[in-house]
């Protein structure tokens, strides 16, 4: 139903050093509606069937540390996206409001994640339950096309994310990871 598309993307990388990397990435992204979007009725929401595609065009630089006890990660990012799809509500009266899929607004989305990982394993000898421990942050600012609708997902966006991670050995080759 919405024709043929090509999603190009482009990624480059460069060593620096034995264990230094720095890479480059570039590429485009497209999402069509759901049938949920499209037809979904009840008294509270109403699908679109004439919903448009969501694209984006993404873009990425980086550093990256491997190969020894400790890895890491930096990078920068920027993100167009066109044509989002959500839900957005309607008002019926002063008190009451239903859902409505629609394409809402254009988002820009700039953003930083730098982010570690410790092999413990390879830190502390003779120690061989714990395998790896992890941290990373995500900043990331939005800048909203359209600021005056009232959106279900789309336009609610972490600004500060932490993610810390461990993993662990259970028994035999069967591991845990807790996030």
């Amino acid at each position: 139903n919405f024709g043929w598309n090509a999603f190009p993307g482009l990624d480059a990388g460069y060593s620096i050093g034995r264990n230094w990397h720095i890479y480059v990435n570039a590429g485009q992204s497209y999402r069509v509606p759901n049938f949920y979007e499209l037809y979904y009725e009840s008294p509270v929401e109403k699908g679109d069937p004439d919903l448009k595609p969501e694209n984006s065009i993404s873009f990425e630089a980086g550093i990256k540390h491997t190969g020894g006890p400790i890895t890491g990660e930096f990078n920068v990012f920027k993100q167009y996206s066109r044509q989002l799809i959500d839900w957005v509500q309607v008002p019926l009266t002063d008190s009451t409001f239903y859902w409505q899929a629609m394409n809402i607004t254009d988002i820009t989305r700039t953003g930083v994640e730098i982010g570690m990982k410790f092999d413990i394993s390879r830190i502390i000898i003779n120690q061989s339950r714990l395998r790896w421990s992890g941290i990373s942050y995500n900043y990331i600012i939005s800048d909203v096309a359209d600021k005056t609708v009232i959106s279900r997902y789309v336009l609610e966006n972490l600004k500060h994310q932490v993610i810390m991670g461990l993993e662990h050995k259970i028994f035999w080759r069967i591991y845990h990871r807790l996030n």
